[in-house]
């Protein structure tokens, strides 16, 4: 069996703590996009569309975050002694290169009713929703297992992107690694796997991490939006049937394995657009959930508003119209 010893990074716990400075992080959207949120009465819930980040405006920042996980990985391979450790190592920061499997992120702001957001997002159709941290921190830890999202804050600055980096890596290879982690969980599962496999396994699990914390590296120029993201873990869904070809098929993904994340796919302004729904509760959980709504500059704020409010109770989306407010920004996109 392959072995790694690496100490943890209080880092890492670090970046998990972290909190917004208030207790809702805010998403923009657009009317079309409130009305999927909130989908039907015939659903078991409301859900947030994450949209493969491949396609969103600016694809640089994520290849800042997978530039800067190469040479972080390139700086624990130079500083490692053991020839299997440095194998194991070295097999990642290749595979950094070739990866291209899709992570879908949905977009927070710790602010609501700025003016930025609503010029990105439709002058008079668009909307900020209002989501209680704890209650979609706990949607992302809990209920989506054992393939947890991520709800992080991103980092704009370089030196503590660095140092986030190599706190993500030194503690999932010790997760990988350790007596009750991932591989022996897996070998107990399968103890008939090859030491190739068990290396594609470590890779896998490692690609997965390193694409995800990536997401949240942002260049400092952005720094105004004090954004948040909900990121997806890569394959979304599992099971045993899918570990032989997964683990046979890498670096290419197995096309059964692909087909069955439950992709969708919606029209963009440059083409389609692949994304997944985040399921959250149940309709009658959602005065814990959706905290707020706010209208953007409107023309008409009072129908925008009552039109708001009759559309959540068309949906079962039981809200306090009291929760649902006009921009008081002076916006005028008409």
């Amino acid at each position: 069996m392959l072995r790694l010893r690496i100490l943890p990074s209080q880092c890492f716990q670090t970046l998990n703590k972290e909190r917004p400075k208030e207790s809702q992080l805010f998403h923009y959207t657009t009317a079309a996009g409130l009305m999927g949120i909130l989908g039907s009465p015939q659903n078991k819930g409301l859900s947030l569309w994450a949209t493969d980040i491949r396609y969103l405006n600016d694809t640089s920042e994520f290849q800042l975050g997978l530039k800067l996980g190469r040479e972080v990985m390139g700086e624990l391979l130079v500083a490692e002694t053991d020839n299997t450790r440095k194998k194991v190592l070295q097999c990642i920061q290749e595979d950094i290169e070739k990866i291209n499997d899709p992570v879908f992120v949905v977009s927070f702001s710790e602010r609501d009713d700025t003016l930025s957001q609503w010029r990105a997002y439709g002058g008079e159709s668009g909307y900020s929703l209002g989501w209680d941290f704890d209650a979609l921190k706990a949607q992302a830890n809990q209920n989506q297992k054992p393939y947890q999202w991520l709800l992080a804050k991103c980092i704009y600055d370089q030196e503590a992107q660095r140092k986030a980096m190599t706190g993500i890596l030194m503690h999932h290879l010790e997760q990988c690694f350790c007596p009750d982690g991932m591989l022996h969980c897996l070998l107990d599962l399968r103890p008939d796997l090859t030491e190739e496999m068990q290396f594609n396994a470590v890779i896998l699990a490692m690609r997965s991490v390193i694409r995800r914390y990536a997401a949240t590296f942002k260049h400092k120029g952005f720094q105004e939006e004090n954004e948040w993201r909900l990121i997806s873990p890569w394959p979304l869904k599992f099971d045993d049937a899918m570990i032989e070809n997964l683990l046979e098929a890498l670096p290419a993904i197995h096309p059964k394995v692909y087909q069955a994340q439950g992709i969708k796919y919606r029209p963009g302004r440059s083409g389609i657009v692949p994304y997944v729904e985040f399921s959250l509760s149940a309709q009658n959980d959602t005065n814990s959930l959706l905290a707020s709504i706010t209208v953007g500059p409107n023309q008409h704020p009072i129908l925008a508003k009552d039109a708001t409010y009759s559309l959540c109770m068309s949906k079962n989306v039981l809200i306090d119209p009291a929760r649902i407010h006009s921009s008081g920004i002076p916006y005028r996109s008409w």
